[in-house]
This record gives C-alpha cells, structure tokens and sequence, in this order.
C-alpha cells in the first residue's frame, strides 16, 4: 500500500551511506547517486532540536535517522517514514545491510513517541 502523503518515488531519499570522501543516496524508485557533499552538509544547524544521536539529517526534505552514532564511519541513514509505503526494492535494499530488523525497531520506536504526542 502506497502512502498517498509521499511524493514520486524518485524524489524520496530512502538510504544515505558514506562513500568514499562524498555520501551515496538511495531513492525510492531504485536509482541512487553519489554527491560530493559529506553527511555533515545534511545536518540541519538551525534548530536544535534536530541535533544528537538520534536525530534525523534532512536529504530533499525527508528526514533520514542514522542506525548508529553518526560519528561511525559505517554509519547508514534510513527514512523511517517510508517504511510505511511497504515498498519491496526498500526492504531489499535494508536485508542486503542486515539492517532491517534495527529500521523496524526504529519505525516502531518512533511511532510510538508520535502517538505519545498526540495524546
């Protein structure tokens, strides 16, 4: 089931991964592409309550969250949000890192805190 909140799939940044001195990014329709900005250029300054551990770098406007400390030179970035439109090609691409069943956590973890707030 397709979310109808999101945008086109080629304008969904799904996987944010450093590579080499430049950041490679995946998108929803399959693609990727290699910038020669560094994961640091995504980090939104402005607000604080975007900064730490667990906050999310914005690529495109979506938020991706890192699965470890971001300091780590492994570190992957993974939209939570799109978790939800249940795409396989995403799900693939989380198995192929071994890093499905920690986004899942994660994508309960923080809707858990968004119901929270609601309440």
């Amino acid at each position: 089931m397709k979310s109808k909140l999101l945008p086109p799939n080629n304008y969904i940044a799904v996987l944010l991964e450093r590579f080499n001195n430049s950041v490679r990014i995946y998108y929803g329709d399959g693609h990727r592409e290699v910038s020669d900005e560094k994961v640091e250029d995504y980090i939104l300054k402005s607000s604080k309550k975007y900064s730490g551990y667990k906050n999310p770098v914005f690529v495109y406007g979506q938020k991706l969250y890192p699965i470890k400390d971001q300091r780590d030179a492994d570190c992957i970035w993974i939209n939570l949000d799109y978790l939800d439109a249940e795409d396989e090609k995403y799900f693939k691409i989380l198995k192929e890192r071994d890093i499905l069943d920690k986004a899942i956590k994660m994508f309960l973890k923080e809707k858990e805190i968004q119901l929270k707030m609601l309440s």
